[in-house]
């Protein structure tokens, strides 16, 4: 693994999203092909963010807890005998949450390597950042991605 670099193991293409994708969609994408997470481009195919499964239980668990504090809410409207224009509002949250965009759920924060990064400074920055993907450019364009699945890969070759 020490001679290896970033080139040799990444895959490619890469699979990515728009950032104006529906939630469902990306869902669909994700679970088709069997993977973990994507780049997210904008419209001029650049690199914005990524989304991960981590990114979506966070974005499920935020809806979660918004869910129960609106049962608590809707209880205390029930209780407390407040006008029914307040209740509309809440139905209105409930339909924003069905227009959720990739943009709404990304991490604008993707962590970047060149393609001639070694193998070993990749795990290195998958450790210290905590992150599972690692998206390999090639003149501010994406040419790969690395995962902690190619990392595992790598180690099971070297070690059979």
């Amino acid at each position: 693994m020490d001679n290896l670099v970033a080139k040799d193991i990444m895959t490619a293409p890469v699979l990515v999203v728009k950032d104006t994708e529906m939630l469902p969609n990306f869902l669909n994408l994700i679970i088709d092909h069997g993977i973990n997470g994507m780049p997210v481009i904008n419209e001029k195919d650049e690199l914005v963010g990524i989304v991960t499964k981590t990114d979506l239980m966070i974005h499920e668990l935020k809806r979660e807890l918004n869910s129960i504090y609106e049962t608590d809410l809707q209880n205390l409207i029930k209780n407390s005998k407040i006008e029914n224009g307040f209740m509309y509002e809440l139905d209105e949250l409930d339909q924003f949450a069905k227009t959720i965009t990739v943009t709404d759920i990304m991490n604008s924060n993707v962590i970047t390597a060149e393609m001639n990064t070694s193998v070993t400074e990749i795990c290195t920055i998958m450790k210290k950042r905590k992150i599972d993907h690692i998206v390999i450019m090639k003149r501010n364009a994406i040419a790969g991605i690395i995962t902690v699945r190619d990392i595992i890969k790598i180690l099971a070759t070297e070690s059979a």
